[in-house]
């Protein structure tokens, strides 16, 4: 699937391990800057016992708990562990030959599953692009304030991973496997399952708008030949769009078989404490209560994790929406699958976890790869991005909430 020099190879490595081996120094001198307050909950209960120091297994803080305990013992027996998706803890039991080792070997998955993704990144923009913007929007990824969960016992990276596969095989027309790595994608995270169905929205977008540049004179002509187009490029009965929901609908089906529902995964949401609802709540309310705290809250340290919330919904809609013009010349189905993966966490009524939601939307980094912008701002947003990533890190391993 990869198609690049060894030089090219050799670049996009070298970044990774620098991004790699500075946020590791940074987790390893955060003593220095903040004291350790871990705010929840199993931490001395699940992650010391590891015997590791605490700078590494800090990198399992959050839902990396949650992740080994499901790697260790499944899903019966604790409750609200049914809301993480089974893929990642499952590639970690399965190479798991000693419990002892299993936060290691999520360390070792996650930062694989990043570097990968990277690589991926850079060949799919390298395809449709120019290596120039391949590798600037690779830089952007890694410096964007929040990319130190690729590398943590979170399932960000492998995600990001299946899901930039299924686009890069779409992009080759390869369906089998673009349907495979989607039905991954969708057993990994919920909104895995807009992959699939971003692919073939953006196919039948694309052959519409070649069947317009044809000037056919009649409209059913143009209507018909673009129907044949359309099912002839997804072959033939949409078979890989079944492939694309399967993981989802096979975590579906064992939470109706275990607990006798199959949207537990939805359920148990709103248990979590972090104020989340089981109905629908519409964007703008969601905005609202969310710069309703902004206003009121204290200034501190959780008010940066605020800011960041909010900031970060507005500023991801804003430009993804602007990437839908063809002056951008995005495909419509990268934009459409990101609008969506970023839009479902909003309508639980919060903003909580968004900023990490929001690394997923891949396209934003490419639109801002594509401006023709001075270097003093290129360098200026580089080093603002890479010092709230700093700040991030250092509240993550020490145990405050970020996302």
């Amino acid at each position: 699937m990869l198609r690049l020099t060894k030089q090219e190879f050799s670049l996009i490595l070298g970044l990774f391990l620098i991004w790699r081996i500075v946020l590791f120094g940074v987790g390893y001198f955060a003593d220095a800057f903040l004291i350790y307050q871990p705010s929840f909950p199993y931490a001395d209960a699940v992650l010391v016992k590891y015997d590791l120091p605490r700078w590494v297994y800090s990198w399992a803080n959050f839902d990396g708990v949650h992740y080994l305990t499901i790697a260790e013992h499944g899903y019966k027996g604790t409750g609200l562990i049914q809301a993480f998706f089974p893929v990642y803890p499952l590639i970690i039991k399965i190479l798991n030959l000693n419990w002892h080792y299993l936060l290691p070997l999520s360390l070792v998955v996650s930062n694989l599953a990043a570097l990968g993704t990277v690589l991926l990144l850079y060949q799919l923009l390298k395809d449709i692009y120019s290596p120039v913007i391949a590798w600037r929007s690779c830089v952007l990824f890694l410096l964007f304030p929040t990319s130190f969960y690729l590398g943590a016992t979170y399932n960000e990276s492998l995600f990001l991973l299946f899901t930039l596969g299924a686009f890069l095989a779409g992009y080759r027309k390869n369906w089998l496997f673009a349907g495979i790595l989607a039905g991954f994608a969708s057993a990994t995270r919920v909104v895995g399952i807009f992959v699939v169905i971003a692919i073939v929205v953006g196919v039948i977008v694309e052959q519409y708008q070649k069947v317009n540049k044809k000037n056919d004179i009649a409209l059913m002509t143009r209507l018909k030949h673009g129907m044949n187009s359309i099912f002839s490029e997804i072959n033939l009965g949409l078979g890989w769009l079944v492939l694309g929901m399967t993981g989802l609908c096979s975590y579906m089906l064992y939470l109706w078989l275990t607990y006798g529902d199959p949207l537990y995964f939805l359920h148990v949401q709103s248990e979590f404490g972090s104020g989340r609802e089981e109905h629908i709540i519409l964007l703008p309310q969601t905005l609202w209560r969310s710069l309703k705290i902004l206003i009121t809250v204290p200034f501190n340290l959780r008010y940066l994790t605020y800011l960041q919330e909010f900031s970060y919904t507005v500023i991801f809609f804003i430009v993804l929406t602007i990437g839908l013009r063809k002056m951008f010349k995005i495909p419509y189905a990268w934009t459409f699958f990101s609008l969506l993966a970023i839009l479902l966490p909003t309508t639980t009524g919060t903003l909580s976890s968004m900023p990490r939601y929001v690394l997923v939307a891949f396209p934003f980094f490419v639109i801002l790869a594509l401006q023709k912008l001075p270097n003093y701002i290129w360098i200026s947003l580089y080093v603002l991005s890479a010092t709230l990533l700093l700040i991030n890190t250092v509240l993550f391993i020490q145990g405050y909430w970020i996302a």
